[in-house]
């Protein structure tokens, strides 16, 4: 999964159409990439970090993180995996994104 999040970073950072329509609509984009439907009571938003704006995002602790019954089964199915690996791997995501276009 952190692969594909990697490629649509990546994508948006080479296409700037394609990034617009991620800021616009980042559920209905990130679905299509992802070739799956997210949840009606899934929220998901993109923000483009510049130099003047930069977002930290603090995913919640594994002992906290609960899910229901319905968000089990999507899991389990395969189908809502970006709801827990994206918000958990957000920072490891970060990182292979700059190991991906950038040499070091």
């Amino acid at each position: 999964m952190a692969e594909k999040q990697v490629h649509i970073i990546a994508r948006a950072w080479q296409d700037e159409s394609f990034k617009q329509r991620l800021l616009d609509d980042p559920k209905g984009v990130v679905a299509q990439e992802l070739g799956v439907s997210l949840p009606d009571d899934c929220t998901l938003q993109c923000f483009a970090n510049d130099a003047d704006h930069q977002y930290l995002v603090l995913p919640p602790g594994l002992e906290t993180l609960e899910l229901t019954d319905e968000q089990l089964e999507s899991v389990a199915g395969g189908e809502a995996a970006l709801i827990i690996i994206g918000v958990t791997a957000a920072v490891a995501i970060s990182a292979n994104v700059a190991s991906y276009t950038t040499s070091w």
